[in-house]
């Protein structure tokens, strides 16, 4: 039963993409932790990835106008990384 449900979850087509997907995501999410300066990555966090667009929830209109502000050095330092 375990290996037919393993199987299942690594399989290319259907839950095998959302398996894939959730581990890019758990990568990345840890990436940003990294990258971010502490103070806004407590206050937000990597919500998805779809289309080479990394997509971040800020807690606050604040946090999200200073990670704006941040894109081009979070960018810069995701390409060095990742």
């Amino acid at each position: 039963m375990a290996d037919s449900l393993q199987n299942l979850l690594e399989a290319a087509e259907g839950t095998g993409k959302v398996l894939a997907h959730a581990k890019l995501l758990g990568k990345l999410a840890a990436l940003y932790q990294q990258i971010a300066p502490p103070h806004l990555g407590q206050a937000s966090a990597l919500a998805n990835y779809k289309s080479g667009m990394i997509l971040i929830h800020a807690s606050s209109g604040a946090v999200a106008t200073k990670l704006r502000q941040l894109a081009p050095t979070l960018i810069d330092e995701f390409l060095k990384r990742g």
